[in-house]
């Protein structure tokens, strides 16, 4: 006798039925289930994540502010710096007058002392005179 089963060549697609059912029960079920006993302690995490976020918008807000304020500080700082040099150029202009005005003091004075003593020489006590001023 033969024993012949109806089932037999439909035993894969039985299988197959069954695994998808048990996967989409353990994926949507289960998760489902998962998550109705979790929702709390998520819940938590996802508030936890929003105060750091909140905490991290907020320093970044700091930190942004801090950067322009440096910024606004450096930028005074490189104005300063600029204004020290044109200062510094300026008076170094200014010496550099002071020395070519000395100069011709000194030139000035040179001459006035020789027309002095050739007035000394060529004319008499009386009469000596430079620039109209009489000699003492």
């Amino acid at each position: 006798m033969i024993n012949f089963d109806p089932l037999r060549p439909y035993l894969w697609l039985i299988k197959a039925g069954a695994a998808l059912l048990l996967a989409s029960t353990l994926v949507f079920g289960g998760c489902q289930w998962q998550g109705s006993r979790d929702r709390e302690r998520i819940s938590k995490l996802e508030d936890g994540i929003a105060e750091r976020n909140t905490a991290l918008k907020a320093a970044a807000a700091s930190l942004q502010g801090a950067g322009d304020a440096i910024r606004t500080v450096n930028a005074q700082a490189e104005a300063n710096v600029l204004a020290a040099m044109e200062q510094a150029r300026r008076g170094s202009d200014a010496a550099a007058a002071a020395r070519r005005d000395a100069k011709k003091t000194a030139d000035r004075v040179a001459s006035l002392e020789r027309e002095l003593e050739r007035e000394k020489t060529t004319c008499t006590e009386g009469r000596a005179r430079i620039c109209g001023v009489p000699l003492r």
